[in-house]
């Protein structure tokens, strides 16, 4: 029966209210090029993860709203964009082609 099973090891992350108040585009990036990434101003600090929950990219947000963030060394598939802030944090999905 589809879907009974488990993630094989795919870390949970909860998407709070927080979620649809940051932007992530474009998505899906390219290779070697950069997410916008626009945050609201609470924010400290954006992450990039992979699908395992290893992180690959810590930027901090010093009262910024719009951040690049680069793809170069990712390859392609999916990752999380997580946004940390005084109330917790928010993830997306996002993809490198």
């Amino acid at each position: 029966m589809a879907g009974s099973g488990g993630g094989g090891g795919t870390p949970q992350f909860a998407e709070e209210e927080v979620t649809s108040n940051f932007v992530v585009y474009p998505v899906p990036v390219e290779r070697g090029s950069d997410f916008i990434v626009e945050v609201p101003a609470a924010s400290t600090e954006v992450r990039v993860i992979d699908m395992n929950g290893r992180q690959f990219r810590s930027v901090a947000v010093n009262n910024e709203t719009k951040l690049l963030i680069s793809s170069e060394g990712l390859e392609s598939g999916l990752y999380y964009m997580q946004v940390l802030n005084p109330h917790g944090s928010a993830f997306k999905k996002v993809m490198v082609k």
